[in-house]
């Protein structure tokens, strides 16, 4: 059944605030739309699947899919154009008009700021540090198991073991927290939460029992050991683990083992080894940007490289950070953004990259914060674009815990943190009108051209009767490394002439990189279709209008 409840503590006014933790509830401002509302289960399924998907948008398909799986895809259009239309009366009961579907794709309120519980309790999660008021305050945020009236629909039950095992995570690493102080009876219920709702949870057992041991009480230490071992063979079919019985030995022994404490995290072995991937081609130029941007990393401990997709952003920041290894002797990291969807996973795809493990579920966050506190390192965030924000709030963390650390970022727009230093990284130089052939081989765009081009015919080369040809692709395509590389490999079915004459049609010519680049940079339609799927709808749609301002435009003719 669901319910109808107050606002809960940490979430924040907004247009539309859902709560799915403990049951499902929705408010329009301040007015609390009415369970009696809901008319139709499906219809508040919808709402919430599009709750918790990422970006608050799912496809038809996938809704019909999740909602619908049993019956026709025609049937199932017609039953989610009736889900939708009840959803949007219940909201609308409230005052909001929401959930359009735009091109096949259903939005939640792609005009109105949404706060999910789910998430404000993630993000408090992902950002906890050793801080017990944080921990305390993060773990208050979970008032209950995700939609527990719908334990039974399969959509439900990976996001809510997800947000269990936060849960349990946190309790854990706070626990741990008060252990460290000696706070021992404040750490108890802590893990003896997790125990109850996770029986077969060794780690939480064996910190029960080391709880039980620093604390003089052996017997209880014992009875936990028990426990463990019972449910474990009832439920899993196998014994404690060599360091649980081993914790059992030392207690029965008389050994109490202490609570481990929260020491520093060791970087792997040999940190200053080579993190970063061998490029497969040449890195051509650029010798003023790359000194100017690791001049600008001796002044600012955040240095963003700005620009457009295929501007070589990534390529410079690698070229930087390579020549910086001797600086950093913990080592110079690569973190590449682009396969993450979700905030939730950058701080730990950083954690991971580093080799780094929070013991007892320890956030990782947290573990960053104290394994990095005194190491010397330099970060490279790579396209951190479509997680501006978590990308933002991860650097504020560690560069507040750690004083010698220094972030290299690539984005196509800032992270907009203190202390933020932005570097646009611009064209490669382009050949003049009239240079000569002398002129044209320095010119670093023609070098890439050229060199890329040697790819496809090996015998390639600069030479009075293609110079021309070539100057013309390179200003054409204004000196974009991407575009010239893909223009090079047309050279296995074009002439160079042949290229410029089709240049007029670039977006079809520029259609063959290699199989070994990553998709969104095989053709340039990719890569502009990678930066037009995480702008957001309105921006789309102002973008759609722009496009009648063929040759560009000021501020004056946008507005009027």
């Amino acid at each position: 059944m669901m319910s109808v409840a107050p606002a809960r503590p940490g979430l924040t006014a907004a247009a539309l605030t859902i709560q799915l933790l403990g049951g499902f509830s929705v408010r329009v401002g301040e007015h609390v739309v009415p369970s009696t509302a809901w008319r139709l289960r499906k219809a508040a399924h919808l709402v919430k699947l599009l709750a918790l998907a990422t970006g608050h948008r799912l496809h038809r398909d996938q809704l019909c899919d999740l909602l619908w799986p049993e019956i026709e895809p025609a049937a199932a259009y017609n039953n989610l154009r009736y889900a939708l239309h009840v959803a949007r009366q219940a909201l609308a009961s409230a005052g909001m008009m929401v959930l359009p579907m735009q091109q096949g794709i259903v939005l939640l309120a792609p005009d109105a700021p949404v706060v999910i519980d789910v998430e404000v309790f993630i993000a408090a999660a992902v950002h906890c540090t050793d801080d017990l008021a944080q921990y305390h305050a993060s773990i208050a945020l979970y008032t209950g198991d995700l939609l527990p009236d719908d334990r039974y629909e399969e959509w439900t039950t990976a996001h809510r073991e997800d947000l269990r095992a936060r849960l349990h995570d946190l309790c854990l690493a706070c626990a741990q927290a008060h252990a460290a102080r000696g706070e021992y009876a404040e750490a108890l219920p802590l893990v003896q939460r997790v125990v109850a709702a996770e029986p077969t949870h060794e780690d939480a057992h064996v910190l029960l029992m080391r709880l039980h041991a620093s604390r003089g009480h052996r017997a209880a230490a014992i009875t936990q050991f028990a426990r463990l071992r019972t449910a474990l063979a009832e439920e899993v079919g196998v014994a404690p683990s060599a360091a649980s019985q081993q914790c059992y030995t030392d207690i029965i022994t008389g050994i109490y083992p202490a609570v481990p404490p929260l020491t520093e995290a060791a970087l792997p072995a040999s940190p200053g080894a080579p993190t970063l991937p061998v490029p497969l081609t040449r890195f051509i130029g650029r010798a003023r940007e790359c000194a100017a941007v690791a001049d600008l990393l001796t002044q600012r401990r955040v240095v963003t490289l700005l620009g457009a997709g295929g501007c070589g952003k990534t390529r410079l920041a690698l070229a930087v950070a390579g020549d910086e290894v001797a600086n950093y002797p913990d080592g110079v990291w690569l973190i590449d953004c682009a396969p993450l969807t979700d905030a939730a996973q950058v701080a730990q795809t950083v954690a991971t990259t580093l080799g780094l493990r929070g013991e007892g579920g320890r956030p990782p966050l947290a573990v960053l914060t104290q394994a990095l506190r005194s190491r010397h390192l330099l970060l490279v965030l790579d396209n951190c674009e479509h997680l501006l924000d978590a990308c933002g709030a991860l650097v504020v963390a560690l560069l507040g815990s750690c004083a010698h650390l220094r972030v290299l970022a690539t984005s196509r727009a800032a992270l907009e943190v203190a202390g933020e230093a932005t570097w646009r990284v611009p064209s490669l130089t382009l050949p003049g009108a009239q240079a000569s052939l002398e002129d044209l081989a320095a010119s670093e765009a023609v070098q890439l051209f050229v060199d890329r081009a040697c790819w496809r015919q090996p015998d390639f080369s600069l030479t009075a009767e293609n110079a021309k040809a070539v100057a013309a692709i390179c200003r054409r395509l204004d000196g974009m490394p991407l575009a010239l590389e893909l223009a090079a490999a047309r050279l296995n079915v074009l002439t160079v002439d042949q290229i410029v004459t089709h240049l007029d049609d670039a977006l079809r010519l520029l259609s063959a990189g290699g199989r070994t680049a990553i998709p969104r940079q095989q053709t340039l339609r990719a890569t502009l279709d990678w930066s037009y799927g995480f702008l957001a709808e309105p921006t789309r749609l102002l973008l759609g209008r722009l496009a009648i301002f063929a040759g560009g435009c000021d501020m004056a003719a946008v507005e009027s």
